[in-house]
């Protein structure tokens, strides 16, 4: 955990926002003000290939439609979490399109 802050408090003197993954544990994220731990949602975990790119895609997603940080870090959890619950690593369309409905 030390090391974490140190991580973040590093990369909040270069940039202005930021986000880490933490697998399960959820994401932390600065919002060039503050830390903020965004906690994981509940998956029942049986693959997790692809989890990160889906993490990342769907954070970018959301930041693209105009959501602050904290809003994309929490999808973006929650889309991994969905990714995780099955084998491979993409989700279809049709399954990202449902992610998303669900999340909102």
């Amino acid at each position: 955990k030390r090391l974490l802050n140190l991580v973040v408090d590093w990369y909040a003197k270069l940039v202005t926002q930021n986000l880490i993954t933490l697998g399960k544990d959820g994401s932390r994220i600065w919002d060039g003000t503050k830390t903020k731990t965004i906690k994981g949602f509940e998956a029942n975990a049986i693959d997790t290939n692809g989890a990160g790119d889906i993490f990342a895609g769907s954070v970018l997603h959301k930041i693209c439609e105009g959501k602050d940080l904290k809003t994309a870090a929490k999808f973006g959890c929650y889309a991994a979490s969905k990714q995780v619950e099955r084998f491979g690593p993409r989700l279809t369309k049709a399954e990202y399109k449902k992610i998303k409905k669900e999340f909102t």
